[in-house]
């Protein structure tokens, strides 16, 4: 690793940390309102911006792509998590079931798949 990339890595650590005690918090308090899609919100992007500080901290591609792709987990599950934050905040979390979820999780999931699949079809990258 360049050190002149520190800069870069320790504000993204940092920020991480901040999403992973958040979500730690959170799910301590998971009998409140839209505690648990926040605590999983959090936790995606404290995925996402660890993934995107190691990627910038890899020395080789391989390393960087490994990193790109773990990025991805926590990118497919972010729009997924805040819209169930969004609709359980707003109190109409009965509209919120287990089919629901799977469906919107569709378009995310094969995201997920195209990006963990890249080198056999190109897509992505």
């Amino acid at each position: 690793m360049d050190w002149q990339y520190l800069l870069y890595i320790a504000p993204l650590l940092i920020a991480a940390s901040v999403s992973v005690g958040l979500a730690a918090y959170a799910w301590l308090r998971r009998t409140a309102t839209a505690a648990v899609p926040f605590a999983i919100l959090m936790l995606a992007v404290g995925t996402w911006t660890v993934g995107y500080a190691m990627e910038i901290a890899g020395a080789s591609l391989t390393v960087k792509l490994f990193w790109a792709k773990f990025q991805y987990l926590g990118i497919v599950a972010v729009p997924v998590a805040w819209l169930a934050l969004s609709v359980e905040y707003t109190g109409q979390g009965r509209w919120l079931t287990r089919g629901k979820l799977a469906l919107l999780s569709i378009v995310p999931l094969a995201i997920l798949a195209l990006a963990w699949s890249n080198e056999l079809h190109h897509l992505i990258w």
